[in-house]
């Protein structure tokens, strides 16, 4: 299994959908997407410095904004697989899917 990680820079770069095609095609059976945060994290950044909560709220907003990243990733992809669990990863792969 390969675990391909996204971040927020290639998120805002024009090849992305290229980036996630290729992983979606050749990744078949073998590869989880793991999005990064992208700009959505960087709001709870922004959010976090005026309103200074606490980090625990900071990282609970920012796993929420990967997860923004992931159904923005599978809008543009719609082959890519979303999973929420160890037994979803291992459920998608085995069908020749590819993890998100």
């Amino acid at each position: 299994m390969w675990v391909v990680k996204l971040g927020g820079s290639l998120a805002e770069g024009e090849r992305l959908p290229e980036w996630l095609a290729l992983l979606a095609t050749v990744g078949r059976g073998r590869v989880v997407v793991v999005p990064g945060g992208g700009r959505f994290a960087d709001e709870v950044r922004t959010a976090q410095r005026h309103w200074q909560f606490d980090d625990v709220a900071a990282h609970n907003m920012a796993v929420l904004a990967m997860a923004q990243t992931a159904m923005m990733m599978r809008s543009l992809v719609g082959t890519l697989e979303p999973v929420l669990s160890t037994a979803d990863v291992r459920r998608v792969l085995r069908r020749g899917g590819t993890a998100l």
